[in-house]
């Protein structure tokens, strides 16, 4: 996989830069994802494993296209009330500002989303995680009490 991303990088920034590294990363991946699956294809049920993605697929698709609609907003003129007087209180250019509120909200919208649509059909690891998180966090303020009650 590394060789291969070196070997295109190699030829593809040349010519595309930025874009032909993007390029050379994904088909590297994708080798590195059809090299595993072939090598644990007897451990794991792969028609199973597809199955399953397609809920994540749809998901990631749903979560781009409201992001999408995110950024399509801020560059509208809807927050332009908002955005000029920003600009003047942090000194920057109207297009940088819109470009780091777009960024900031598509985060926060693609999160919200994701994890949203996850919850929803239930999917069991987004479950752990969130109990992995509460058991953490809870632990901490848990231990925290305890060293305040000492």
């Amino acid at each position: 996989g590394v060789t291969l991303n070196f070997i295109l990088n190699y030829i593809l920034i040349k010519k595309y830069g930025a874009i032909g590294a993007s390029i050379s990363t994904v088909i590297s991946e994708l080798l590195i994802v059809f090299m595993y699956s072939w090598y644990v294809k007897r451990e794991i049920n792969m028609k199973e494993m597809i199955k399953t993605g397609y809920t994540y697929l749809y998901a990631g698709i749903i979560m781009f296209i409201m992001c999408k609609l995110t950024q399509i907003l801020v560059y509208s003129n809807v927050f332009e009330n908002v955005i000029i007087p920003l600009s003047s209180i942090f000194e920057m250019n109207i297009n940088n500002l819109k470009s780091i509120i777009s960024i900031v909200m598509q985060i926060f919208v693609g999160v919200v989303i994701y994890v949203g649509i996850l919850i929803f059909i239930k999917d069991e690891y987004i479950f752990l995680a969130i109990n992995k998180l509460k058991n953490k966090f809870f632990k901490s303020k848990n231990i925290e009490k305890e060293n305040q009650d000492s």
